[in-house]
């Protein structure tokens, strides 16, 4: 799960770096990236609530699985999931593709705030870890990978 999250951050900073050009392919690493910053947020909490997440790209769909899950409400992800999953492969292979910065700004917003609920669950079940498990690995991340993995197995601490 964290690997998740950590890899959305790392999709995220590509959306800022890029974003800083002003050109048409930038604008499409942009979106792409952004889409798969918020696809993945979105199965990370899927996961840190114990489910299995679909694998599919359709952020419309995750995003009623996370509302099912007690997600709080993004505004707007319920209308621009059907663009951002769009972009996911028109981004990279069609030439007709276009966004408005508009868009991607309001993308990156939902980014952010997708980005707080998601990491105050992750904090919510670290906290749920037992002390012991956070004494044998003393690396957050670490920890909750091998807690996850632990649980999956049934394995006792």
């Amino acid at each position: 799960m964290s690997f998740l999250i950590e890899k959305a951050h790392k999709d995220f900073d590509i959306v800022m770096m890029a974003k800083k050009e002003n050109d048409e392919y930038y604008m499409d690493i942009c979106c792409y990236h952004i889409q798969q910053a918020i696809e993945k947020l979105l199965k990370a909490f899927i996961e840190l609530k114990g489910e299995r997440y679909a694998l599919t790209h359709d952020v419309s769909r995750l995003y009623e699985n996370y509302i099912q899950l007690g997600g709080k409400p993004i505004a707007y992800l319920d209308l621009m999931g059907g663009t951002l999953t769009a972009w996911e492969s028109g981004s990279r292979y069609k030439d007709s593709f276009f966004a408005t910065m508009r868009e991607l700004d309001s993308a990156i917003e939902i980014y952010h705030t997708l980005n707080q609920f998601v990491s105050k669950e992750a904090d919510s079940f670290f906290d749920l870890i037992p002390d012991s498990f956070k004494e044998k690995y003393p690396d957050r991340e670490i920890c909750i990978r091998e807690f996850k993995q632990a649980i999956q197995k049934d394995r006792h601490f």
